[in-house]
């Protein structure tokens, strides 16, 4: 999903900051950002890493002398079991990516945001929220502090012109949950929450989720702060 909000906000003349673990990987996308005639630029961070991201912040503003949008889209979810056996690494590491990296990104760009007077930050976080799944307990709560991250920092941010809001997906064909999706229990569960992926028979691809990012990031939604838009094929409504 993060590489198709990277290529689909380039396509609307957005040169793109690409931080990832995975620089061979981010290398690739960014071949394909530049034949769009976009500038890219690829960071190795690891966003729990408080260092990376400082390198991250100080490499983008070096390279486009301003950081206009922030997409928080790095995340993992691990084969958890019940809550009783999780282990307290796998969820130390969990909330180290998904909750931690998001904070460490939102206050370094944040702080440049501040003073410029003005930006976008899009945080990713998951319907799991308000619709849990069992046997995912640091995912879900990993998630749900981004939540409320992004509404405590909206509400903070507001007086500098910047708007924090998140997108909240439900399953998406993504290499994430390829390793959940190959189990008899996913299959019999998990696609059968969603009124779309049963009417068409296939769960959401990353391509459905770059309108959303797009208008976050855009001035159609200068007036949308502190919100959660779930992107989730109508899981919600039921």
């Amino acid at each position: 999903m993060g590489k198709a909000m990277a290529c689909g906000l380039a396509t609307c003349g957005a040169n793109i900051v690409i931080a990832d673990i995975n620089v061979s990987a981010s290398e690739q996308t960014a071949a394909e950002i530049r034949k769009l005639g976009r500038k890219c630029l690829v960071v190795e961070t690891d966003v729990s890493r408080s260092k990376d991201v400082d390198q991250l912040t100080q490499k983008a503003l070096a390279e486009f002398g301003k950081i206009d949008v922030l997409i928080n889209s790095a995340g993992i979810s691990k084969m958890e079991g019940p809550a009783a056996d999780v282990s307290e690494k796998d969820w130390d590491e969990t909330l180290a990516i998904n909750l931690k990296g998001t904070f460490l990104c939102c206050q370094r760009v944040g702080r440049v945001m501040i003073r410029q007077g003005r930006g976008k930050i899009i945080n990713i976080t998951s319907v799991d929220v308000d619709a849990a799944l069992p046997q995912l307990a640091s995912y879900c709560a990993s998630k749900g502090g981004v939540t409320s991250l992004t509404r405590a920092l909206a509400l903070e941010w507001a007086s500098y012109n910047i708007t924090v809001n998140a997108i909240a997906p439900s399953e998406f064909d993504t290499p994430m949950l390829a390793k959940f999706a190959k189990s008899q229990e996913w299959q019999s569960t998990a696609p059968k929450r969603t009124p779309i992926t049963r009417a068409r028979g296939f769960i959401g691809q990353p391509s459905e989720i770059v309108g959303a990012a797009i208008f976050l990031a855009s001035d159609a939604s200068t007036m949308v702060t502190g919100h959660v838009l779930s992107v989730d094929g109508g899981l919600l409504a039921t």
